[in-house]
């Protein structure tokens, strides 16, 4: 609803004078639309209001692309890594070994850089390989015991839990330090 102004008139002024009150500078009327909406013009306004639409979940999308990733931390036993949520997919984003600890071969006092060092120096132990995949090596003391050593085939994804269990079954020979 929209208000309407009318100016006095002084036909307006001659029939408040009758009555016996004086007339106001300006009428408002209170009137409805006169708009009739013809099918196109609807149509129109129907594609209008749905390309905003669209144009504001594309906004919202692009925003959520730029912002940084929500980050919450791993619930994990080992309390490595970073759960990250990103366009409704969660993953566990885990730090490089590089990043915290080192692992240190303490005879030579020597820090270990890839797995061929790591599994020279362990073969000098008496360990040797039990099982490998395309991942993964696995191994074993030549002796029979129940040990297993497992390391990554990959050194970049060398984590402290294997370092630690690299030190565990090999006490006076490594040690993990801060890098």
């Amino acid at each position: 609803m929209a208000w309407l102004s009318i100016a006095s008139t002084p036909l307006h002024h001659a029939a408040c004078a009758t009555i016996g009150f004086s007339p106001p500078r300006r009428l408002y009327i209170r009137r409805a639309p006169s708009r009739t909406v013809t099918t196109k013009q609807h149509h129109h306004h129907q594609q209008q209001q749905q390309q905003k639409s669209k144009q504001s979940v594309v906004r919202k999308q692009l925003a959520r692309q730029l912002e940084p990733a929500e980050r919450k931390p791993s619930m994990s036993g080992s309390g490595a890594g970073v759960w990250v949520f990103r366009n409704g997919v969660m993953q566990l984003e885990q730090p490089p070994a590089s990043r915290g600890k080192a692992l240190v071969y303490t005879p030579a006092n020597e820090v270990v850089r890839s797995v061929e060092a790591l599994e020279r120096r362990l073969a000098s132990l008496g360990w040797e390989r039990y099982y490998e995949n395309r991942t993964i090596v696995q191994l074993h003391k030549r002796d029979g015991g129940a040990d297993l050593i497992t390391i990554p085939r990959d050194f970049a994804s060398l984590r402290s839990t294997h370092m630690y269990d690299v030190v565990v079954k090999n006490r006076d020979h490594f040690k993990v330090v801060d890098a």
